[in-house]
């Protein structure tokens, strides 16, 4: 297992107990090489010396001056300090990157553990335990919390290793958990499960949770299936206190990439997710198109828009259709508080 980690200002440091025969990088190698044809889950000196290579060739670490050999019952320690993740990730919102774990294990299992530090928030893996018997390998435990919270995330699951594409089952459950001001607006709790099964050709997911300021969550239900060709939304069903909302529709993949999506709102409250949008909107509305190599061809349809947004009454309805660089043509009609916008708009722009 090689641990890559985005640092360009600072090494890598890498170690583990000293192994119990005397013997260099290139014995300890070997006898890696051989327990990996055994079936162990190890951590080869040589995997990680050739990924610490690829690393250093492109200039994002720096090569530690040795290896530490590890102990036959593969026993592992790895550490990166805190550097510029952007090296790898190229994401500039991402400004620091530190990863500490430490594993140990058998042909049989094993168990991982350590933080993930990413800016200024940290993830701990407390712990993950698997077990690998015949061709299946069970995710006894993934547990994931963080000292800024009380909330947890577990996860749990059997993957078989004999199929083609290989394929599984996984429950994903957290409780407690919230979403951070500074990432989402406001403050939204959040608190449920996901079953998800099958393989890439054919999956399942269904899933139950809530999300919701504090005291105002709103219930999620949610039940799809896909293939590589097409994703099927069967059920999309939120429940707010006062109103809600449920979709359906299906994402085309293959061959042609597109979309058919239709939701009924009555009462739904888009401030429980952006508090700056307070409000209780009923209306209908379907969309349909495909995404050329020009961009995204399609139709939306609104009916029956009514209600309140930012304590404003709100009405309207409408039909058009898009496509690139920027063509609208239909109709629409909308008003809120004493503005109006009404008639047929053709808009077309080279």
């Amino acid at each position: 297992m090689a641990l890559l980690v985005a640092q360009r200002d600072h090494g890598i440091d890498t170690g583990g107990t000293p192994g119990r025969q005397p013997g260099g990088e290139q014995r300890h190698a070997e006898q890696e090489e051989g327990n990996r044809h055994e079936g162990h889950g190890v951590v080869g000196v040589d995997a990680e010396q050739q990924a610490l290579g690829r690393l250093h060739r492109r200039g994002i670490v720096k090569r530690p001056e040795r290896v530490g050999e590890y102990q036959r019952r593969d026993d592992a320690d790895a550490d990166a300090k805190q550097g510029e993740a952007h090296a790898l990730t190229h994401d500039e919102s991402l400004k620091a990157l530190a990863v500490s774990l430490h594993g140990s294990g058998d042909r049989n299992g094993g168990t991982l553990t350590g933080s993930v530090d990413a800016n200024a928030h940290r993830v701990l893996l407390d712990p993950l335990r698997f077990a690998l018997a015949e061709k299946l390998l069970t995710i006894e435990t993934l547990h994931l919390r963080s000292p800024e919270a009380v909330g947890t995330l577990n996860a749990s699951g059997k993957i078989r290793l004999d199929g083609t594409p290989l394929g599984g089952d996984l429950t994903i459950a957290w409780d407690g958990v919230e979403l951070p001001a500074d990432l989402v607006g406001q403050v939204l709790a959040t608190q449920g499960s996901i079953d998800a099964s099958g393989n890439a050709q054919r999956f399942t997911a269904k899933g139950d949770l809530s999300i919701g300021p504090r005291g105002k969550p709103a219930r999620v239900a949610v039940e799809l299936d896909g293939t590589p060709q097409a994703i099927a939304l069967r059920r999309l069903e939120l429940k707010q206190p006062n109103g809600g909302m449920t979709a359906s529709g299906e994402v085309a993949l293959k061959p042609q990439p597109g979309w058919k999506l239709e939701a009924k709102a009555n009462r739904l409250d888009p401030g429980a997710f952006a508090a700056q949008w307070p409000g209780a909107l009923s209306f209908d509305v379907a969309t349909s198109g495909t995404v050329e190599k020009d961009g995204a061809h399609g139709r939306l349809r609104l009916d029956r828009l009514s209600g309140t947004l930012r304590q404003r009454s709100v009405s309207g309805n409408g039909d058009l259709a898009f496509a690139p660089p920027l063509s609208i043509d239909g109709r629409l009609e909308v008003a809120s508080g004493n503005s109006h916008v009404a008639g047929l708009r053709r808009s077309h722009r080279q």
